[in-house]
């Protein structure tokens, strides 16, 4: 008799666990999956199982602009939400799951400008290199850009375009990101462009890191049982199961070092590059940047600035490889404006085809597929159709579901179309204006406000210089064009399989080569 008191107690327990979480943050009468009004579990279960981007665009399909997908959590794909929730009005505190992205060096949390969650430590963060990284000082850094392009053009050509040998571009395009991200910070590449492959697992090791944090990050508690359990921390790399993220910090840490070695011996006065100008502001103002801070600036614009670089590159390839039409049509604008390569940032601005089609890239492929998430503060939260919602509620919206809204991109949205970045034929001056405007105000790819993305001038000046001058130089096509490209999806939408045949054009200048 006792069991079934015990068993009845417990269930009793249970239900009215369930009931308060059920009603606790006001969201019941919201649609969504079952198990997300009462667990985080649907959320944990679709980013295990990843795509977890496709899930919500299937939820917002069927529900509409607001969707429950945790006991306090709402997606969002409303871009008059966007200034609400990410607004500098509002400024709402990132919630805990940015802080399984925290990484440690030397014992201590490394302070980087993405994982901060505190408001007032983002702000000291921000304030001091905001300049620094402003378009109008990073063109400066333009000749460190042009030395990897030459180096990554002369392997492409050497190895492939000369040998009719089918390319991983997919690969290739990480190396480049990485070298020349390296490089502008460092004043030295990673170096895989030279040796034409991953070094020590770099890739690998960072792969297994973006997937512990889309994961984990929907129940952030797990992460100090896991990778932050002081036990676990440790354990030896070679019985540390999430060693991965540690070995990726070494790395950066050790060219870090050597950087800062030159620095010591006077050779850094000559570096022209983005640690020379943050060493700048730290010694004229030595209270706003903590040492540990530097590191942790050029390890946001390692690891942010390679994945979104080349993800939107492989965009870009991918589908002007597809579309050798649009391929033909961004060539003749191309030699139209009479380029020299690689081409220069300020030239690549008057190329109108070129910005439309890395605007579509970025539209139909964002680099991020993860929910940007916000916390509504103490006094609530008020959506622009009318809906309060409490504290503590997490708000989020994702960059893929509004990228595919028909409402603002038409029935074509999950079409690769450039074309629609670019005034119609008999379309008015204003209409054209009044599209474009909807549609850069769904624009959520590189975030919005006072957390945006501060390494999108350093992503764009790579993107703007490498696209031309490739497409300048070689054809591409897909070396099989039956099959659709893949792409892996944690925290990052990371695609491969989409090898490509490159071939040197008619009358190139390749004068790059250095020939």
């Amino acid at each position: 008799m006792a069991g079934i008191e015990v068993i009845v107690i417990c269930s009793t327990l249970l239900f009215l666990y369930y009931l308060s979480t059920l009603l606790a943050y006001g969201l019941w009468d919201l649609p969504g999956p079952t198990l997300a009004k009462v667990s985080n579990l649907w959320r944990l279960i679709e980013a295990w199982k990843g795509h977890q981007e496709l899930a919500l665009q299937d939820l917002h399909r069927k529900h509409g602009k607001l969707v429950q997908i945790g006991p306090n959590v709402i997606s969002i794909t409303d871009p008059d939400a966007i200034e609400t929730i990410y607004g500098i009005k509002m400024d709402l505190p990132k919630s805990d799951f940015f802080k399984v992205m925290q990484n440690y060096s030397n014992g201590r949390i490394i302070p980087t400008l993405v994982a901060a969650t505190d408001q007032n430590i983002h702000r000291r963060l921000r304030k001091p290199v905001g300049h620094i990284l402003s378009m109008s000082t990073l063109v400066q850094l333009e000749p460190g850009i042009d030395e990897t392009i030459r180096d990554f053009v002369q392997q492409l050509a050497k190895i492939y375009a000369e040998t009719h040998s089918s390319c991983d571009i997919h690969d290739w395009l990480r190396y480049f990101a990485f070298d020349a991200i390296s490089r502008i910070s460092f004043s030295r590449p990673f170096g895989f462009i030279e040796h034409c492959r991953d070094i020590d697992n770099t890739f690998k090791d960072q792969d297994k890191n973006t997937k512990y944090m889309a994961i984990v990050g929907q129940m952030p508690w797990l992460d100090r049982l896991l990778r932050k359990n002081p036990l676990i921390r440790q354990l030896p790399p070679s019985l540390n199961p999430f060693s991965s993220a540690s070995r990726f910090v070494a790395r950066a840490g050790r060219i870090f070092s050597q950087r800062m070695a030159d620095e010591k011996t006077g050779k850094g006065a000559d570096y022209h590059d983005i640690t020379s100008r943050i060493l700048d502001v730290k010694r004229a103002n030595p209270d706003q940047i903590p040492d540990e801070a530097v590191i942790g600036y050029n390890l946001t614009f390692l690891i942010a600035g390679s994945d979104t670089v080349s993800i939107a590159l492989r965009t870009v390839i991918y589908h002007l490889a597809k579309y050798p039409s649009m391929q033909q049509k961004l060539q003749a604008e191309i030699d139209t404006a009479k380029l020299t390569y690689p081409v220069a940032w300020k030239a690549a601005q008057h190329l109108l085809y070129l910005d439309a089609v890395i605007k579509e890239a970025l539209r139909i492929h964002p680099p991020t597929s993860v929910l940007l998430e916000r916390i509504v503060p103490p006094a609530g939260l008020l959506l622009p159709n009318g809906r309060h919602l409490k504290p503590g509620t997490i708000v989020c919206m994702n960059p893929w579901t509004l990228s595919m809204d028909e409402d603002i991109f038409g029935k074509d949205a999950s079409d690769f179309n450039p074309d629609r970045w670019l005034k119609a034929q008999n379309e008015s001056e204003d209409a054209f204006q009044e599209r474009l405007k909807t549609m850069k105000r769904a624009d959520l790819v590189w975030g919005y406000g006072p957390r945006s993305c501060l390494g999108k001038p350093i992503a764009l000046l790579e993107i703007y210089k490498l696209v031309p001058t490739l497409f300048g130089l070689f054809d591409m096509g897909l070396a099989k064009p039956e099959r659709e490209w893949r792409y892996w999806s944690y925290f990052i939408a990371s695609q491969y399989d989409m090898d490509v045949k490159i071939r040197w054009r008619k009358g190139a200048d390749r004068s790059v080569l250095g020939r």
